[in-house]
């Protein structure tokens, strides 16, 4: 018995191939969650870090 390659056979277009390999994808979408700093705060955070560094 013949194996299959894993490459897709030349008479195939792009486009069918582009949907499978999306098919294939997995971990979906990626959030991120709504964060809301002051930039007060992250100034401050950097101020400190910078004096951290330094000593």
């Amino acid at each position: 018995m013949k194996k299959s390659s894993k490459q897709p056979s030349k008479n195939r277009n792009k486009e069918t191939v582009k949907k499978e390999d999306l098919k294939n994808i997995s971990g979906g979408t990626q959030r991120f969650p709504d964060l809301k700093l002051d930039p007060d705060d992250i100034i401050r955070f950097f101020d400190e870090h910078k004096k951290n560094r330094k000593e």
